[in-house]
Formats: C-alpha cells, sequence, structure tokens
C-alpha cells in the first residue's frame, strides 16, 4: 500500500490519512509530489486520475479523497478501531471531521503554510 501525497506543508489533506497511518503503525510507502512545479498535475495523473492528492494506492484499488481514504482504512484495519466502535460514537467523529474538513478550505486560503518571504 502507498500514499499519494503533496508537500506535508502545503496540504493538510494529504497529511490527514498520513498522520492516522503513521499514528496506527499502519504500514505504507509514500510516494511525495511537490506541488508547485508546472508537472505536478502530471505527476500525480501517473497515479490518480482526478490528478489532486492524497491518493491511496492499495493494490488495483487507488482511493481518492482523504476521508475516503480514512474510512477505508477504517474498514480494512477494523482491529485497530481508527473510529470508535459504537455505532453513535463513530457517527459523531465521523461528522465533526466532516464539518471540519469541509470548512477547512477558507482557513487554508487566508492561513497559508506557505511563507512568501524566508524569516
Amino acid at each position: 500500500m502507498k500514499q499519494v501525497i503533496g508537500n506535508k506543508a502545503y496540504s493538510s489533506w494529504s497529511l490527514r490519512p498520513w498522520v492516522l497511518m503513521k499514528h496506527f503503525m499502519i504500514p505504507f510507502g509514500e510516494v511525495l509530489i511537490k506541488l508547485d512545479p508546472p508537472n505536478t498535475t502530471q505527476e500525480i495523473k501517473k497515479y490518480s486520475q482526478s490528478g489532486k492528492v492524497p491518493a491511496l494506492v492499495d493494490g488495483d484499488l487507488i482511493i481518492l479523497e482523504s476521508m475516503a481514504i480514512m474510512k477505508y482504512l477504517h474498514e480494512k484495519y477494523q482491529k485497530k478501531f481508527l473510529y470508535p466502535a459504537g455505532p453513535q460514537q463513530r457517527t459523531m467523529a465521523r461528522v465533526l471531521a466532516n464539518q471540519m474538513h469541509g470548512r477547512f478550505s477558507s482557513l487554508c486560503q487566508y492561513m497559508s503554510f506557505h511563507r512568501h518571504k524566508p524569516i
């Protein structure tokens, strides 16, 4: 299994499943694609037809979108309890994750990790 991710400092969407897999000690390879070169989309499309990161490659299966990747990992590694075991707690965890995920784009736009001038 391997994760195709963008720069960790710039792509929080890439970082989410990466952190999850590291935390739960799920073995994976990493394909890091820098997001600022002109050929970025072409490089990503070698793994993901959408041209976006993250993508999780598990054999012939390619999962796009960080939330879908995390749900897939929860199903694949059920004994690791990536989400809470109880249906109500699991639902609340997914609600909170989706709310944060959906509203995070505005925060990223106004509070980028990218520094235009070195400090």
